[in-house]
């Protein structure tokens, strides 16, 4: 049987397996003693429980410090994660859930990216805990993943037997697997040679997130109204970018139609003539 550790909290139990708890005290100390900070990363398929596991360690790690932990600890972009990790406290929690869509190595050069990468690079001093929340760590920005990163915590599909399923199988939530960052890092940087998403063959060791939510029933929906909205924003933004771009490419056409040439339409659009060939092109 594998050794459990049990921390109250409010009145309900966290419990986790003994290796993780070894492997979370000792990035703990660091972080109080040595003026460190933390960085967990929680990747994995959708649906397997990353956001549960989220909440439960930011739960158990602002117990262990006596702060407060609530939805106002948890972000889904940039800029209201940074202004609440500046304006917080020493050993604060902050989960950024659902960040690869703002620190993906795809966008390295992204604003945000960048934003993120340089907060993280001088934000040390505040000995904070950042949790972050994506599919996959391989995404991350590798000064994330290479040299910032204290753990990886990889959950995992497992179906199980269920007869009230069509499938007769169900998906078992909070399986997890956490591996040597050394193998973890030396397939991350040769995606060539083990694939673009490829884990070491074998784990440190693995577990399982069950029990009660740390969140009440109010809390969750605090806490999926706010992702809601997050998501509505962030959808309207990208429809009005996409608005601004199309409106661009009318007047562009528009003035080559008019008998311009690309280079007289480039110094009025203060845009590259590349850009006003691809506009005309129909392209983005």
């Amino acid at each position: 049987m594998v050794n459990k550790y049990r921390h109250k909290y409010n009145d309900i139990e966290i419990v986790i397996d003994y290796n993780l708890y070894a492997d979370l005290i000792l990035f703990y100390d660091d972080m109080v003693n040595s003026q460190m900070d933390m960085v967990l990363v929680i990747d994995g398929h959708e649906g397997t429980g990353k956001s549960f596991t989220a909440r439960k360690l930011g739960a158990l790690l602002s117990s262990w410090s006596k702060l407060p932990f609530g939805v106002d600890n948890i972000h889904f972009d940039i800029d209201p994660y940074i202004e609440s990790s500046e304006s917080g406290r020493k050993y604060q929690v902050n989960i950024l859930d659902e960040s690869r869509k703002v620190v993906n190595i795809k966008r390295s050069m992204s604003k945000s990216n960048v934003k993120f990468t340089n907060f993280l690079s001088e934000n040390r001093d505040k000995n904070q805990a950042h949790i972050l929340v994506l599919p996959a760590v391989h995404d991350l920005d590798p000064y994330i993943s290479y040299w910032r990163m204290s753990m990886n915590i990889h959950h995992i599909k497992w179906h199980i037997n269920s007869p009230k399923s069509l499938s007769g199988k169900t998906l078992d939530r909070g399986n997890y697997c956490v591996y040597d960052k050394t193998q973890l890092r030396k397939y991350m940087m040769n995606k060539d040679k083990y694939g673009k998403y490829t884990y070491p063959e074998k784990p440190m060791y693995n577990g399982k997130f069950d029990g009660q939510d740390v969140f009440y029933d109010y809390e969750v929906n605090q806490y999926e109204k706010k992702k809601q909205l997050e998501r509505a924003r962030k959808y309207d933004e990208t429809m009005a970018a996409h608005d601004h771009i199309e409106q661009r490419n009318l007047l562009i056409r528009t003035l080559i139609k008019d008998g311009k040439n690309y280079d007289e339409v480039a110094k009025l659009c203060k845009l590259s003539e590349s850009t006003i060939r691809a506009a005309v092109r129909g392209k983005k």
